[in-house]
């Protein structure tokens, strides 16, 4: 074991909570060879220092309390280095498409005053809602 990974490795998650790819690609920055960087993963997983699916969680929780979609959730997973596999899992049981269409009709309900009938969607696309929750919420009218 070399301490100096298991340092290096240890101060990116004191102030990071990054998943195994993304440390995987920051201690390869820092020119540790391959072998010596999954052989530390496997040790940081041990331990529980490193866990893709809290980082997953974390990711999609932070989603829904700044009111963004499923699909911003799900960028931001793949950004972050966490498998489509877990993405999934995670995402159907955190974010389930009942709470996104929930969040989506709240912010085009707050979004009535200011803007038109047309522009409401795309607000909810650029926030990440899927079609999904975008049309059902469509359903719901503006009281003006």
């Amino acid at each position: 074991m070399n301490p100096d990974i298991r340092k290096r490795a240890l101060r990116i998650l004191q102030t990071h909570d990054v998943s195994e790819r993304r440390l995987s690609e920051l201690l390869q920055k820092k020119g540790y060879e391959a072998c010596q960087i999954r052989e530390e993963i496997v040790r940081l997983k041990e331990a529980g220092y490193l866990d893709d699916r809290r980082v997953a969680e974390q990711i999609v929780r932070a989603a829904i309390r700044k009111r963004k979609g499923v699909l911003y959730a799900r960028f931001y997973l793949k950004k972050k280095g966490i498998s489509r596999e877990l993405s999934r899992e995670v995402l159907a049981r955190i974010y389930p498409p009942v709470l996104e269409y929930q969040i989506a009709r709240q912010i085009r309900e707050s979004l009535c005053s200011r803007k038109t009938a047309q522009q409401i969607p795309l607000a909810l696309r650029s926030r990440g809602f899927s079609s999904e929750a975008i049309s059902r919420s469509a359903g719901d009218t503006c009281d003006r």
